[in-house]
């Protein structure tokens, strides 16, 4: 009779518990990223300047220039970008032990690309070199740099974007009823980009991010994460007749917040 009475008191115990269990959570971060890629040069820099090296107003100096905007020209640059991240979403665990979980939501990000080398330093020398020289090789070339300022950094060499995505996830979680609870997972997603100050431009991105993070779960009902993520990253940029698509990896740091019930 007592040991009846202990296997129901047990069975009504594990009852309980698998009763409160909490498979639905709502979440929320933010992060950071930061990373580099490789920009092609710019060929039409070459032409722009091709006739400084003909006739009579050629100097050394005007062809020591001409050599730096073709290295420069071919050589790639190295592009920083800098973003920042937010998220909200919701997950649901699932199955007997609640080891794998379903997540959807939506993810934002705002960030800036700026030139970090070959952008233009070695041009800018050979310019001061010129313009100290004076004579017709600094007036002619003067007359270049009216048509054609952007080749030497007196334009703004940064550009700003944005991304904004709906997210799709598939999580797996080593101890989903425990204090520590790491996870690995990866997340797809789809939506448009934006590029402040351009015209007539239409832009489509979509990601596949692998995940490692942990939660920390306070009680029952709310936990704080860290989550860092490798995004794979394909932009589909198209404006009047031409179209492009371009990939970038990005890795991602974020920390947050959720509730469960």
């Amino acid at each position: 009779m007592k040991r009846l009475f202990l296997c129901l008191l047990a069975l009504t115990v594990v009852g309980s518990l698998h009763a409160e269990d909490r498979r639905w959570s709502f979440f929320m971060s933010g992060g950071f990223s930061q990373y580099q890629y490789e920009a092609p040069g710019d060929l039409g820099n070459v032409f722009a300047f091709s006739s400084i090296n003909s006739g009579s107003s050629s100097t050394p100096e005007l062809q020591q220039f001409q050599q730096a905007v073709l290295l420069e020209s071919i050589t790639p640059s190295t592009i920083e970008s800098k973003e920042t991240h937010g998220r909200l979403g919701f997950e649901y665990l699932f199955g007997d032990g609640m080891y794998f979980g379903l997540n959807f939501g939506l993810s934002y990000a705002s960030g800036e690309d700026r030139c970090a080398s070959n952008c233009g330093e070695l041009s800018q020398l050979a310019l001061l070199n010129v313009v100290n020289a004076g004579g017709s090789g600094a007036s002619l070339l003067t007359t270049q740099l009216l048509l054609f300022p952007s080749i030497f950094g007196f334009t703004d060499t940064s550009s700003k974007y944005s991304t904004t995505m709906l997210d799709l996830g598939l999580n797996g979680h080593f101890n989903p009823r425990g204090t520590f609870d790491p996870y690995a997972g990866v997340d797809i997603g789809g939506g448009i980009c934006q590029f402040p100050g351009a015209e007539g431009i239409t832009c489509t991105v979509a990601k596949v991010a692998p995940k490692l993070g942990f939660r920390y779960n306070f009680s029952e009902s709310f936990f704080a994460y860290m989550q860092g993520e490798y995004q794979f990253q394909t932009y589909q940029i198209s404006g009047g007749s031409s179209s492009t698509s371009e990939t970038y990896e990005n890795p991602v740091a974020l920390v947050g917040l959720g509730v469960r019930w």
